[in-house]
């Protein structure tokens, strides 16, 4: 048995998998929250989308970054979404040592510390 969504809000959707997964939702009739930096990618997709009878919501986050983070946990607290794709997510071949602390540090916040926010978020109270 499929499990339908009313809602939805996808992480990493201006690409890849991300975009696939929100589209596989939209054609199931989930109405859509896309997320990622990339404002102009999220535009183009939930255009292509807006012909399917479903609402998508474009909403530009840098989860590398506190407030981009903040903002999509914000949206998560005031509206529900019945569904969390946390499919951001970012990676540098190699080994950890040499590659700069900074770099290293933002895949951490990506992969981990906004996954985990955001999932608290979806739970709420």
């Amino acid at each position: 048995m499929r499990q339908r969504y009313g809602s939805a809000l996808v992480t990493g959707a201006s690409s890849g998998i991300g975009r696939e997964i929100a589209r596989e939702l939209a054609a199931r009739g989930a109405d859509l929250v896309v997320v990622a930096r990339r404002a102009d990618r999220l535009r183009a997709l939930a255009d292509e989308l807006a012909g399917r009878g479903v609402a998508v919501e474009v909403l530009a986050a840098d989860l590398d970054t506190d407030p981009g983070i903040d903002v999509v946990e914000q949206r998560l607290a005031e509206h529900p979404v019945e569904l969390l794709v946390n499919n951001a997510g970012v990676g540098d071949g190699g080994r950890v040592d040499r590659q700069p602390a900074g770099s290293v540090a933002a895949q951490v916040r990506v992969n981990v510390l906004a996954l985990v926010h955001l999932t608290h978020a979806a739970l709420g109270p």
